[in-house]
């Protein structure tokens, strides 16, 4: 039987994730319980939520090292998405977008940084979702040292 419902006046299909409609069509809505949000399939990208909320960067963690000019962080927050871009904005004003960024899940993302100057921390970290809504994290971290 399918977790598939629908309210008794009809309207938006809902239920959790498992209860996705499996043969979705472009532009079908479902209300996901699992996740209280309002979702939409398109046949490119799967079930997205239709109203992007804006990221919330929480923690960094990991280590820049100066002398190999690279440094992989891995940023803790929410309402991460795929395609989120990760930058790091030094005391110069000016976003270093990261050379890597991979979508873990929701609450997690890999940023991956490269040749970044000491003279400009520390950096913020400031995560763009593909909606352009941001979230941002001041003096995230410094060179040759652990985050802040």
């Amino acid at each position: 039987m399918s977790d598939i419902r629908t309210s008794a006046l009809g309207g938006i299909p809902f239920g959790g994730t498992a209860g996705r409609p499996a043969n979705a069509i472009n532009g079908q809505p479902y209300f996901n319980g699992d996740v209280g949000r309002l979702e939409i399939y398109a046949s490119a990208t799967g079930w997205q939520n239709i109203v992007q909320e804006t990221p919330g960067v929480a923690g960094v963690t990991g280590t820049y090292n100066e002398s190999e000019a690279t440094g992989t962080f891995a940023i803790s927050g929410t309402n991460f998405v795929n395609g989120a871009i990760v930058s790091a904005i030094g005391t110069n004003g000016i976003e270093y977008q990261a050379t890597s960024t991979t979508y873990n899940s929701l609450l997690s993302l890999t940023s991956v940084f490269s040749n970044l100057s000491a003279a400009y921390e520390p950096y913020d970290v400031k995560v763009t979702n593909p909606s352009n809504l941001f979230g941002l994290l001041l003096d995230a971290f410094s060179i040759n040292d652990s985050p802040l």
